[in-house]
């Protein structure tokens, strides 16, 4: 189950990583337009 969690975060993290820092960049840059 451990080993099958690591395989599953390897694929998505980076993913993940991605889409949430490009997430939070949007939003901080409109944040900082206002």
């Amino acid at each position: 189950m451990v080993s099958g969690f690591k395989v599953f975060a390897k694929h998505r993290g980076v993913t993940v990583a991605i889409g949430l820092a490009l997430t939070w960049a949007a939003a901080y840059s409109v944040r900082g337009q206002t």
